[in-house]
Formats: structure tokens, C-alpha cells, sequence
């Protein structure tokens, strides 16, 4: 598992964590604290998430050696 995965993974369990608390806040401050942590924590998943999107887009138009073209014969290699 890569760095990104395993950061998008622990940001989700943080988020899951903190909505499973919720009912429990008893003060406006606190679910004040709570809710900007959520905020936090999704923007951060979001980024990870683009960051896996990316990379996966770069995986597939990776160029395996001998499965391509020649770009000016069109014949496959």
C-alpha cells in the first residue's frame, strides 16, 4: 500500500471516529471543534484522494517497452 493510500486511509477512520462521537457533544463549542476538525480532516482525504487519481491516470499511460507503435510508421514495435 503507498503513503497516499495509507494517509486517505487514516484520515477516513479519524473521520469515522469523530461523526461517531456527535451524539455524544454536549456543548456548542465542542461540536464547533469537532466539526472543523471534519472539515479538516475531508479536505486533507479529498487531496489524497486526487493524488491516488493521479497517479493511477499516470500508471495507465505508462508506455510498456515493446507495446507501442512507431509514432511515424504507425507499425507496432
Amino acid at each position: 500500500m503507498d503513503e497516499s493510500t495509507t494517509r486517505l486511509l487514516a484520515n477516513l477512520d479519524a473521520i469515522d471516529k469523530i461523526v461517531r462521537e456527535l451524539p455524544t457533544v454536549g456543548k456548542r463549542s465542542e461540536l464547533k471543534v469537532k466539526t472543523d476538525e471534519l472539515l479538516r480532516l475531508t479536505e486533507m482525504a479529498r487531496r489524497e484522494l486526487h493524488l491516488l487519481h493521479v497517479a493511477t491516470e499516470n500508471r495507465k499511460r505508462t508506455i510498456a517497452p515493446g507495446n507501442h507503435s512507431n509514432a511515424r510508421t504507425g507499425k507496432r514495435n
